[in-house]
């Protein structure tokens, strides 16, 4: 059985005075070889005399070396960056992923849950969430949250709030982030579990990819100590805590919370009914 963990994305010396060939002879061995000391004798006379022409120059120069220069350090940074990106992304980021984002990203009716979906960031590290009221109400993972001291929310208009301040809703891997906004994008949610086979999209930030959209569909609903998790066939990486996970209504249904540790392409999220549940009851009181 594959172990499911949590996806909080955490001077020069002078010559020596010899003579003018000498000299030659111990910067370029090679060139001193070529060196017509009796022409560049005859150039100086015809200099004195009344100037020489640059085509009296017989001998071939050697071609500049600094666009060489320039195009090695460029090979050279473009390859450092590659590569650090690539140490930073690991090894089992699909980059496939990024593709089908662009394509689903054309949907308008996607485009608009996008922008109800926000970077989470803390001291403790980074994930996704998602605002549920105009004014600002933002529901996360409780450990992207739990070890931070200012809370950053971004959306993907530029929009920037933070707080200290998160509330935790008891028995769940879930968090709410009060905001003082006005006109926010929101999302509707949905009040019960999804199907077995049904398909989902997940929009969140895996790997620092903020605003990604993927699509997968819920391959089971499984229960950890009569708590019920959504099993998820779709891309779900460090970041990825948080994201909404949107039925085939366009409501969210659960919220990501965990990656398995073995297998490629398999996630797990809350039921969003416990933050229905959890609303109502505060409400009341």
């Amino acid at each position: 059985m594959s172990a499911i963990y949590r996806i909080k994305h955490d001077s020069n010396d002078d010559l020596p005075a010899t003579p003018a060939d000498e000299q030659w002879r111990q910067i370029d061995p090679d060139l001193a070889d070529e060196l017509d000391y009796d022409e560049f004798a005859l150039l100086n006379q015809k200099a004195e005399e009344g100037g020489a022409d640059e085509d009296d120059l017989d001998i071939d120069r050697p071609l500049k070396p600094s666009w060489v220069k320039i195009f090695l350090v460029l090979l050279a940074l473009i390859v450092f960056i590659l590569w650090t990106g690539a140490s930073l992304i690991g090894d089992d980021f699909d980059w496939k992923v990024l593709s089908e984002s662009s394509r689903l990203s054309q949907d308008e009716a996607l485009a608009e849950l996008e922008k109800a979906v926000v970077v989470v960031e803390g001291s403790g590290g980074s994930g996704s969430g998602f605002n549920i009221w105009p004014d600002g109400l933002v529901i996360t993972n409780r450990h992207v949250v739990e070890d931070s001291g200012i809370i950053t929310i971004r959306f993907n208009d530029s929009q920037v709030f933070t707080t200290s301040e998160w509330v935790d809703i008891p028995g769940v891997d879930m968090a709410l982030l009060k905001l003082s906004g006005s006109d926010l994008p929101f999302v509707d949610v949905s009040g019960t579990l999804p199907q077995e086979g049904e398909r989902v999209i997940i929009i969140g930030n895996p790997r620092g990819y903020d605003w990604t959209i993927s699509e997968g569909y819920v391959f089971a609903v499984a229960y950890m100590e009569d708590t019920p998790v959504i099993c998820l066939d779709a891309p779900v990486y460090p970041g990825s805590s948080g994201s909404p996970v949107f039925d085939e209504n366009l409501q969210v249904t659960g919220i990501v919370f965990a990656r398995s540790s073995q297998e490629d392409n398999k996630g797990y999220a809350i039921p969003v009914y416990y933050l229905t549940s959890f609303l109502e009851e505060v409400y009341e009181h």
